[in-house]
């Protein structure tokens, strides 16, 4: 069965052929030309101070660096992380390597405030 985008992120969930009921989180998604565009719209849209941005050498080449760009442009300050493996999987290691690097850049930021 084909699932609409629309129907995928339904607030009541949808029917899977599987027999259970699934749900998503996302509440926004853009698809087209200059999608990136809006990414600083879409921070402020949800109150956000400082986005994460995470991504590896290739996803960073190609889309990453003109986030970081219209991010700055915007004057909304964000933490980069770079996954340095190439072609990472989407494991535990690279979770916990994300997670390690948020927790230090909150250290961080946060120490310098007492």
């Amino acid at each position: 069965m084909k699932y609409t985008l629309d129907w995928l992120m339904a607030n009541d969930g949808f029917l899977c052929d599987c027999g259970k009921r699934h749900y998503g989180l996302l509440k926004d998604c853009i698809i087209g030309e200059n999608a990136l565009a809006k990414v600083p719209e879409m921070v402020r849209k949800y109150s956000g101070t400082h986005p994460f941005v995470l991504c590896d050498r290739e996803t960073y080449a190609a889309a990453g660096e003109k986030v970081c760009a219209l991010l700055t442009e915007a004057g909304i300050p964000f933490p980069l992380h770079i996954i340095s493996r190439t072609k990472p999987a989407p494991d535990e290691r690279i979770v916990g390597e994300a997670v390690m690097f948020w927790i230090s850049f909150l250290f961080l930021k946060y120490s310098f405030l007492r």
